[in-house]
């Protein structure tokens, strides 16, 4: 809902709940594709966001396969690291940029002032 109101530039946080090791226990691949092509179609990118290798689950969010499911369905995308101390800031974007490029993204939106700017990885 978030991306069909056209309120946001960018939405994050796809799979938080892994943060607190919790995994749904039922295929939720059907939601996940409802959110991306709304995110699409409202050009809103999904952040990819290094926080989670900060956490326990040990992993970016969101999920390789719900990446994949936003490249799969033209979604872009940016970068985030939660960084609440200085030396967070950045913290990790190389292995965020792997794991954009290991689903076939090439390009990355950086915003200001609610504009988007694209550039290459």
């Amino acid at each position: 809902m978030a991306a069909e109101s056209r309120l946001f530039e960018i939405i994050g946080h796809t799979d938080l709940v892994k943060k607190f090791c919790f995994y749904p226990d039922r295929d939720c691949s059907v939601l996940f594709q409802r959110f991306m092509k709304a995110a699409h179609q409202s050009s809103t990118a999904i952040e990819l966001n290094t926080a989670g290798l900060r956490k326990e689950c040990k992993e970016i969010y969101p999920s390789q396969h719900i990446l994949r499911t936003a490249y799969e369905n033209g979604v872009r995308i940016t970068f985030g690291a939660d960084a609440h101390k200085p030396e967070e800031v950045g913290a990790d974007f190389d292995a965020a940029v792997r794991l954009a490029k290991a689903v076939g993204y090439r390009h990355w939106n950086r915003y200001s002032r609610r504009e988007s700017t694209i550039v290459h990885l």
